[in-house]
């Protein structure tokens, strides 16, 4: 399978975002507060956000949006560092998902193994999304030609009682889509 990519004729050029005024694009009611409850850190609302470290956070930005829908939040260029920050974010009824790629001019990648061998190395080994069909999706996916499956669909049995398919973004990421049933 060749690397994934994205069509550049989908994804309009850069327009930077309206500067930020108060918390910006973050609604008061999805931010964590500091847990009363003595050994509990955080009450945690309708937020999450996964960071990735990479190669070419443009890149990874253009794709996540075309392949998911998120869209540009917040972008900094730390010129004295070579670091580039971008912040994307998908509000989903009520609950917001946000990623941050984070790109360093001494970055490089690393290919995971293909599942199941995958979860060898520590930190974060896959970000996920849930379907309600597998096999439309995987059909989708092998439609555009341009995306590295990694493994699936496969049924993981009824312990778990659902269905994963792996994908790789542009820098071998592993993206796991799973169907519960």
């Amino acid at each position: 399978m060749s690397p994934t990519t994205f069509n550049d004729d989908i994804i309009p050029a850069y327009v930077r975002p309206a500067p930020l005024k108060d918390i910006g694009s973050f609604d008061s009611n999805q931010i964590s507060t500091v847990s009363t409850k003595p050994r509990q850190l955080l009450d945690v609302k309708a937020s999450f956000q996964c960071g990735f470290a990479c190669k070419d956070a443009e890149k990874q930005a253009r794709w996540y949006k075309e392949a998911f829908g998120f869209v540009e939040d917040r972008r900094h260029d730390f010129e004295e560092y070579g670091t580039i920050v971008i912040m994307m974010r998908l509000d989903v009824q009520g609950f917001q998902i946000r990623l941050e790629f984070i790109q360093q001019p001494e970055g490089f990648i690393i290919r995971r193994p293909n599942p199941t061998s995958h979860t060898v190395f520590s930190g974060i080994c896959q970000f996920q999304f849930w379907v309600d069909d597998i096999d439309a999706l995987y059909n989708k996916v092998v439609e555009r030609g341009d995306i590295d499956i990694s493994w699936g669909p496969i049924d993981v049995g009824q312990g778990l009682r659902m269905k994963h398919l792996f994908i790789r973004d542009p820098e071998e990421n592993i993206v796991l889509i799973s169907q519960p049933y």
